[in-house]
């Protein structure tokens, strides 16, 4: 996906009607409004799956997703200012740096269980089975540069069944 957002921004952070670099903001006429604001970047997301059923009904699946960082630019918090007191300025256009792509692999074991009309499957859910610890989103501030606000959840094993009739 091509993300071309031309647009001005509401630096001040007042009257935002979504996230910035989304959508069209109120203009503040600050210093920043038009200091690399335009948003010319792409995304991907991949994805391969697939299954087979062994004999005596066992089913082996797997699924593979890889998804693009998100883009991002460093910024710089200025202070002291009379007219504008403090303002985070972006020093280098939107999509300069990204946050790692993510590779996340599940895998899927099912055993069906056949009782007359009725079906009992049991199910064992791997997720995030390579186990990855990718860091989504980055704090793009100086100040605290790359530091991690969130990780990916690591690896899952999740128990289930179902019973139709």
């Amino acid at each position: 996906t091509k993300s071309h957002i031309p647009y001005v921004q509401n630096t001040s952070g007042v009257g935002d009607f979504v996230q910035p670099g989304l959508a069209v903001f109120l203009t503040t006429y600050d210093p920043n409004a038009e200091i690399f604001t335009a948003n010319n970047t792409w995304e991907w997301l991949g994805r391969a799956s697939g299954s087979y059923t062994f004999p005596a009904d066992i089913l082996v699946s797997a699924h593979f997703e890889n998804r693009s960082g998100i883009p991002f630019a460093r910024t710089v918090s200025a202070t002291g200012g009379t007219t504008i007191p403090s303002i985070a300025v972006r020093v280098e256009p939107i999509g300069a740096r990204r946050t790692t792509n993510v590779n996340i692999l599940d895998f899927r074991a099912e055993k069906a269980i056949r009782l007359g009309a009725q079906r009992l499957s049991l199910r064992l859910n791997f997720y995030n089975m390579l186990n990855v610890s990718t860091v989504i989103p980055e704090n793009s501030a100086y100040a605290v540069w790359r530091t991690p606000q969130r990780i990916i959840d690591g690896r899952l094993f999740k128990i289930s069944g179902q019973f139709d009739f």
